[in-house]
């Protein structure tokens, strides 16, 4: 595998492809027309600390779509945001 950018996770999808992401390529596959909504510093913030605890706490460099947006959204809404994420 190829060597991952600091800001990237192995993204799986529902077919179960895996691709390397950026985190604003993630956010931005996940929020879709929500992105309107919330302020993009907010958004890119979050979904850097989803990506920290992922890598960092966790140990992981692959997650699913799913893990991630759930994920996502319980930082979202601990920030007091509702948001529908999007599972691709």
């Amino acid at each position: 595998m190829i060597q991952l950018r600091r800001d990237a996770l192995y993204l799986t999808d529902a077919q179960g492809e895996t691709t390397p992401c950026s985190v604003d390529q993630i956010t931005l596959e996940l929020v879709g027309a929500a992105a309107d909504v919330v302020d993009p510093e907010v958004m890119r913030h979050a979904a850097l600390g989803v990506l920290h605890y992922f890598r960092e706490e966790l140990g992981r460099d692959t997650v699913t779509t799913a893990e991630f947006a759930e994920a996502l959204a319980r930082v979202l809404s601990r920030l007091g945001l509702t948001v529908e994420l999007i599972p691709g």
